[in-house]
């Protein structure tokens, strides 16, 4: 059986008139009959009854209508898919990001980007930086997002997002009721920072931030998540840095306040996507186009 026999079927099965069929197949009517005859001989079936001018199905061929139809729909459907999968609208994308990272920018680019593309399935796990490394490496992993670079030319940090530094602080602290506060301030209190075992790591952000201000931070502990290190300054262990967006994380005990300009210039943390630099996924591509748009551009250029 050829693909144009089985149109041309349709075609006549649906209008049940072969001049109407020619004319929706834009063909004369002799070429439409010849591939009906030959489709009917080479099932050794009649499809069609044909008397005075009027056509209509057999038996077989309405169960023969009702399978090709279905095949054609299916065969539709696949055609679809492999658009939609080549524009980045259809497929599947893996998902690592640190927790701290839920509570910014990226629950937004989910909810968009399920809204643009829910034939995507999106697969969202919950890792540290370093497993989201080994996650991209073994393939297991689409995307990561982290808040400091990967130091691989395999993987590509990709600047999405900047948000300034809080100083998160334990209510009682002296410093509690200032509207701002200034790194100086902190010279003798003790820093919980949140290393894990990758680096470059935010924590080397805060105490570069900390020896710019002057002065070489005294830490008090070394935690693997952002929210980690929250919840130990609830317990009163010390103060923290954080991104603005962890304001949304109340935890009993715990107040934010902004962090005064160094040198004139508001400390700023920046949230990365890591992807390979051999990966050519269309849906990928979408993505991070999506994640470009909806990051702050303006300010990752200042830089």
């Amino acid at each position: 059986m050829k693909i144009v026999q089985l149109k041309y079927f349709l075609a006549l099965a649906e209008e049940l008139h072969f001049g109407k069929a020619a004319a929706r197949l834009h063909v004369s009517q002799p070429p439409l009959s010849r591939q009906i005859q030959a489709l009917e001989q080479e099932l050794k079936v009649a499809l069609f009854v044909r008397a005075n001018q009027r056509v209509s199905l057999t038996e077989a061929g309405i169960t023969f209508y009702e399978d090709i139809k279905n095949i054609f729909a299916s065969l539709q459907r696949a055609a679809d898919k492999a658009r939609g999968v080549a524009n980045g609208e259809a497929g599947r994308l893996s998902i690592g990001m640190t927790g701290s990272v839920s509570y910014g920018i990226v629950p937004r680019l989910l909810r968009e980007f399920n809204q643009q593309a829910p034939a995507v399935r999106l697969e969202i796990q919950h890792l540290v930086k370093a497993a989201q490394i080994q996650g991209l490496m073994d393939r297991r992993l689409s995307l990561g997002f982290t808040r400091s670079p990967v130091q691989l030319s395999s993987v590509i940090s990709a600047p999405i997002h900047r948000e300034p530094f809080l100083v998160a602080m334990h209510e009682s602290h002296r410093l509690a009721c200032c509207d701002e506060v200034t790194l100086t301030a902190l010279v003798e209190d003790p820093f919980v920072v949140y290393r894990g075992s990758s680096w470059q790591s935010v924590a080397d952000e805060i105490i570069d931030l900390c020896i710019q201000a002057g002065f070489h931070p005294r830490i008090s502990q070394d935690t693997g998540e952002m929210q980690t290190a929250v919840s130990l300054v609830a317990t009163g262990m010390g103060v923290t840095l954080v991104a603005e967006s962890i304001n949304r994380l109340l935890l009993p005990g715990v107040v934010y306040r902004p962090l005064a300009p160094i040198d004139g210039s508001r400390p700023m943390t920046t949230l990365y996507a890591i992807y390979r630099d051999d990966d050519r996924s269309p849906v990928l591509a979408a993505f991070l186009r999506l994640a470009q748009s909806l990051g702050s551009p303006a300010e990752l250029e200042a830089d």
